[in-house]
Parts: C-alpha cells; sequence; structure tokens
C-alpha cells in the first residue's frame, strides 16, 4: 500500500474508533441520565401515593377515633379511663400501624399510643420519645423525617377536643416506593441496555460506512478515474518499494519508460476531452495487452503512460518499445470517428542511469524530451546531451549577475581582402568570462539571452562596446569597420536605431565603420519590419549585411528587397569547393549573382590557403576564417593591423 493510503487508512481507523467511542460515551450518558429521571420520577409518585394513601387512612382513622372517644367521655368515663380503654382495645390484634395522637382541649390533653400487640412488643414508647413534630397548619398534613424514619402527621378535632394530632410511621411511603422503584428499576435498566444497543448499531453501521468510504478515497488517491491505472504518486511509490525491496538482495534492474501521446491535447481541445478520455481509456488497454504482469504501469501525466520493465536488458526494452509505437500508432475508432496517434518515448536504466526513482524518472522524462526534439520514436537516456541541458539551465539563471558584473566581453576575428592579406575590418562575437567555467563561447549562452527578456540589454552592451573599441582604433589612425551582430527580436525594439545614433556621437565614429549583421533567416522573419529597420539604419549611414546566406529559404526577389551592402556566404558552401566540383560551380554561380546585385560578397569559414585561392579565381575580394585568424582581444587586432 502506498504511503498516502496507509496514511487515508490510518487516519479513517482512528477517526472510526473516536467516532465509536463518543457514541457509547454519550448513550451512557444518556442511560445515566435516564436512571437519574426514573429515580427522581419514582420518588415524587411515590410521594404522592403514599400521601394520598396515608391521608385517606388518617381521615378514615379519625372518624373511627373521634367516635369513640365522644361515645367513651359521653358515657361518663374519665379521661384516664378513656385513654386506658383505647389503648387496650387497639392492642387487641388489629394490626394497627403504631400511633402517636395527641388530643389537646381548653381544659386537658390525651396522649395516646395506639399500635397493635406485635407493635406494643417493640417499645412502642421509646419509638415516639423525644419525637420533634413540626409545626404544621390546620388540616395539612405532611411527611417528615427522624431518625432515618419517614412519619405521617395528619391534625384533626372533635367535639371535646378542638385540636387532635394524629402521627404514625408512614409504611405506605416505604411500601409505594419500594414497589415503584422496583419496577422503575426494571425499565430503567432495559432502557438502559437498549441505548448501549443502539449505540453499538450506530457506531457499528457508521465504522462500516467510514470503512467503504475509506477504501473509495484510497482507490481515488492511487488510481487514476479514468484509465484505472495506477496515478503518478501512486506507481513512484510502488517503484521505490520495489526498488528497495530488491536492491537488499543486489537484484534489481531494469528500464523506467515514459510514453507521450503526442496529438492527444490538440484531440481533446478539438473534439473535447470526452473523445480525448476515450483515447486514452482505449490507448491504456493497449498498453496492457503487451505486459506480462511482471512490469508496473501507470498514467504519469495528462498525456503520458510510464512503465516499469524489470530484468529486461536494451534490446528488449527496443523490442518492447517498438511494439508499443506500432501498436499506438493503429487508428481508433471513437463514437464513428477515427483517430492516428503517435509516440514519443524515453528510457532510462537503473541504475546504471541513476541510483534512485526521482533522479530515474527526470532521466527518462529528458530522454523523452530529447526524442520530442530530434524526431525520434524513442531515445534511451544520454548522460553527454543531460549534461549539456543541465549546464544551460544553469548559465540561464546566471546571465542577468554576468552582464552586471561585465563579464561579457568582445573578441573580434579579421575580415582580410584576398589573395594580399589585409585586415580591413572585424566581426564582434561575444564571449563569456564565466568565474568557474572560464572562457566560454557564445555556444553555450547566445541562445538563452535570446530566450530571456534580457536580448535588449545584451544587444546594446554589445553595440555599445563595439563602437567605443572602433573609435579607440580610429584614434590610433586605425579606421577598422567592426560588425556586430543582432538578434531578429532587436528589430521589435523601436529605440534601436536613436541608440546606435547615440553611441556614434557619443563616441564620434562615423557611421560608416559600423556594420550591422543580421542571418538570413532572421531578416525573414518579417521581411516589412526588417526592410523598415534597415531602411532607417541606411540613413544615418550604418553598413548592412546578410550573414549565413543560403542557409535559408530567401529567393532573388528577396535580395532585391534587402538593401544590405554585404552578402556573407555561409562556410557550408566553402567547405568542399576544393574537392567537389558541383560545390565549385554552385558557389561561383552565387558570386556571380551577388556581384550581378551590386552587393558585395563576404565568404565565410576559410580554412585553407586553397580555399582562398579558389574563392579570389571566382572573383571574391572578401573572406574571414581561421586561417586568416581566430576570434581574439582587441589588442591582438590592433597588433594584426600595426603588422
Amino acid at each position: 500500500m502506498p504511503i498516502t493510503s496507509k496514511f487515508l487508512h490510518a487516519d479513517f481507523v482512528e477517526s472510526s474508533r473516536k467516532l465509536r467511542a463518543v457514541l457509547i460515551s454519550v448513550s451512557l450518558g444518556i442511560g445515566v441520565c435516564v436512571l437519574a429521571i426514573f429515580s427522581y420520577v419514582s420518588f415524587y409518585i411515590s410521594y404522592d401515593i403514599a400521601y394520598a394513601s396515608e391521608q385517606r387512612e388518617a381521615e378514615r382513622f379519625d372518624c373511627i377515633i373521634r367516635e369513640q372517644i365522644d361515645q367513651l367521655l359521653s358515657s361518663g368515663k374519665s379521661v384516664e379511663e378513656a385513654k386506658n380503654w383505647l389503648q387496650q382495645h387497639y392492642a387487641s390484634g388489629s394490626k394497627l400501624t403504631p400511633r402517636l395522637v395527641i388530643f389537646e382541649g381548653q381544659q386537658r390533653t390525651i396522649r395516646l399510643i395506639l399500635a397493635d400487640k406485635q407493635s406494643l412488643t417493640e417499645n412502642i414508647d421509646e419509638v415516639f420519645t423525644g419525637l420533634i413534630v413540626p409545626s404544621i397548619s390546620e388540616d395539612s398534613p405532611v411527611f417528615f423525617t427522624q431518625d432515618d424514619t419517614s412519619y405521617f402527621v395528619y391534625t384533626g378535632q372533635t367535639e371535646q377536643f378542638p385540636s387532635v394530632l394524629y402521627i404514625h410511621p408512614a409504611i405506605a411511603l416505604q411500601e409505594a416506593t419500594t414497589y415503584i422503584q422496583r419496577r422503575l428499576s426494571i425499565a430503567a435498566f432495559i432502557v438502559f441496555w437498549l441505548l448501549v444497543w443502539f449505540a453499538i448499531t450506530i457506531a457499528t453501521t457508521l465504522s462500516q460506512s467510514i470503512t467503504d468510504k475509506n477504501e473509495k478515497l484510497i482507490y481515488l488517491a492511487r488510481y487514476d478515474q479514468i484509465t484505472h491505472m495506477l496515478n503518478k504518486h501512486a506507481f513512484m511509490a510502488k517503484l521505490q518499494h520495489l526498488t528497495e525491496q530488491e536492491s537488499n538482495n543486489n537484484q534489481i534492474a531494469g528500464y523506467l519508460v515514459i510514453i507521450e501521446l503526442n496529438q492527444l491535447k490538440e484531440i481533446s481541445d478539438h473534439f473535447g476531452h470526452d473523445k480525448g478520455d476515450k483515447i486514452l481509456t482505449a490507448l491504456s488497454a493497449r498498453l496492457g495487452e503487451l505486459l506480462d504482469g511482471s512490469e508496473v504501469y501507470g498514467r504519469y501525466s495528462d498525456h503520458s503512460f510510464v512503465v516499469w520493465l524489470p530484468h529486461k536488458s536494451r534490446q528488449n526494452t527496443q523490442v518492447f518499445v517498438q511494439q508499443l509505437s506500432l501498436k499506438f500508432g493503429l487508428e481508433i475508432d471513437i463514437d464513428n470517428q477515427t483517430f492516428e496517434l503517435h509516440s514519443t518515448i524515453g528510457a532510462a536504466h537503473y541504475p546504471n542511469d541513476a541510483n534512485n526513482t526521482t533522479d530515474l524518472l527526470k532521466k527518462a522524462d529528458f530522454a523523452r524530451k530529447q526524442a520530442d526534439k530530434l524526431r525520434l520514436t524513442i531515445q534511451f537516456y544520454q548522460q553527454d546531451a543531460d549534461l549539456d541541458d543541465s549546464r544551460k539551465v544553469k548559465y540561464s539563471s546566471q546571465l542577468k549577475h554576468a552582464l552586471d558584473n561585465k563579464e561579457f566581453i568582445l573578441y573580434y576575428q579579421p575580415k582580410v581582402t584576398i589573395p594580399d592579406g589585409i585586415t580591413v575590418g572585424v566581426e564582434a562575437l561575444a564571449r563569456w568570462q564565466h568565474p568557474q567555467d572560464g572562457l566560454l563561447s557564445p555556444f553555450y549562452f547566445i541562445e538563452l539571452i535570446e530566450q530571456s527578456d534580457m536580448i535588449h540589454t545584451f544587444s546594446r552592451f554589445a553595440l555599445a562596446s563595439a563602437i567605443k573599441q572602433a573609435s579607440i582604433w580610429l584614434e590610433q589612425d586605425m579606421a577598422i569597420c567592426i560588425a556586430v551582430n543582432l538578434s531578429p527580436y532587436n528589430l521589435l525594439d523601436n529605440e534601436l536605431v536613436s541608440f546606435i545614433t547615440e553611441q556614434l556621437t557619443l563616441y564620434k565614429l562615423p557611421a560608416n565603420l559600423l556594420e550591422i549583421e543580421l542571418t538570413e533567416s532572421a531578416t525573414m522573419v518579417n521581411l516589412s519590419t526588417t526592410m523598415r529597420v534597415f531602411k532607417q539604419l541606411r540613413a544615418i549611414g550604418v553598413r548592412l549585411s546578410i550573414d549565413d546566406f543560403g542557409t535559408g529559404m530567401s529567393s532573388l526577389a528577396y535580395l532585391q528587397k534587402i538593401d544590405a551592402d554585404y552578402i556573407k556566404i555561409d562556410r557550408s558552401f566553402i567547405r568542399d569547393i576544393c574537392s567537389k566540383p558541383e560545390d565549385e560551380k554552385m558557389l561561383r554561380g552565387l558570386i556571380g549573382l551577388c556581384h550581378d546585385l551590386n552587393k558585395e560578397v563576404v565568404a565565410e569559414g576559410i580554412e585553407t590557403i586553397e580555399q582562398a585561392n579558389k574563392l579570389a579565381d571566382m572573383g571574391c575580394v572578401l573572406v574571414q576564417g581561421f586561417y586568416y585568424g581566430k576570434p581574439m582581444p582587441a589588442e591582438q587586432i590592433s597588433k594584426l593591423v600595426k603588422s
């Protein structure tokens, strides 16, 4: 299970446990509350029932005892005789609840303790001795408790005694409380366990629901929803697990392959993402048909797949990739429409190209980009190309610092006349005095500068430096024309011509000692813009030249429209003129054409005297190349001209 999935699983298990604990705790709390409520209710119900029962009994007894006392006293018995008679009468087995009866009149008070024989044997006198009777209003019976015994108090009256007080133990209260609490306790017990059962049931149901959602989320975290393949993160986690597991036994080796589907984005944008998704699904099925089960594969990005081929040689990987390319190239029918896709594939070997999965993925992706750049179906990782690419990335981040710190300098390559070899001009070529890597040629940084936002700043630096150097030479009585190469992006700078004018004025340099060079392909990017800028430069007296002529797709009409002073013929036309007659004929015709159009010709890349002699025979006067001098510092140019 990938690390992410493990975390998700652990989180949901922990959440499920907490939820169950919370639900059970809540249910137990509710159960305790129910028990408390039942106890409270049972007490007051018991109280009300006992109260009503005791009151009815007291009222009944009041009627009886009142009549008996009135009869006894009316018959002429004394109070003491009436008292003795009542005590003897109620002690004869009536099973009477022990009572204290107090009769109060204006002249006398009778205090009776009435009970059956059984009660009398329990020393009833002591029961009521020291009894503190609460103060009660007339006809207001109450309960009170003393020495853990509940008593019922009731007041009444007779004709002889205006106040009669009855006190007896509240037997009905105890019986009612015991009866009701017993039954309510059973009900509370049942309710309590029903709540516990309910909580466990709900917790189990919710836990199962969370588990189901957990499994779904784990699936979503690991698998692509369109192709149902491993997604990039899950693939890398599994690959890392496999490599770590097998590397312990020193058995791991294989190729990581990234397959880019070249036209898929355009199809999705034009026909809709639904079509693109269906194509992805179809291609993932085709990929699965080529695998034997030992591989690991997944979706790497929106338009690419990734496959790990364990224990495969380079040759076997090459065969697999060719089969894959053919299978992916077959037509795909989607909703009555037919599509064809081509793939670009990069491959890197573990552990030869990288010894960890992160670097392995980067290098396989770099190989894929190289394949795309070279228009190849497959490209295996090459360290040299990667080093060049890494170097470009490093240099790209250092350009601004280098320009600010004046690390860029100009070298100059002589432009001479033939056959006498007199230096009449130079071409300014930039060099980077890198603090770590030494002197770097334009190969390492010119393309990077053109792709950055520094192109105008850098070109102005080159123009200002060249104009300043030409003025220094002029002060030394050396009128040397300097050619400066510009990018086609510089033609879009509306301030270019005014900047050149300012620099010429600042250094008091005649405009004809400055030559602006543009490659043939650069001038054709926007012909109308090129013609406009050339016209402005021509107006201030600057010389103009077309560099690398013959490598572009220009026509004769193009040469007529571009008002240039020089046509610099590319070195590719010069290289084989001494060994290939057809090259000589082509070059001779090209030089003649330029002369017919009143353009001076400069031949580039002269490396031998034979080439120089052959060009002189063709009528070419100006040449440039290593035979006459490599790019050099300004001081060496000064010595060369003076010599």
